[in-house]
């Protein structure tokens, strides 16, 4: 099994990182990955 880590930064605002990630969660989806989340 394959795992891919995505790291974002934003220096703006908690919402245009949001944003951000939304966006590439989305597309890793289209792409057929599985969104695994671990909560802390």
């Amino acid at each position: 099994m394959t795992y891919t880590i995505i790291k974002e930064f934003t220096m703006w605002s908690a919402n245009s990182l949001k944003r951000k990630v939304e966006k590439n969660l989305n597309e890793k989806n289209k792409d057929g990955y599985e969104v695994v989340t671990e909560g802390l």
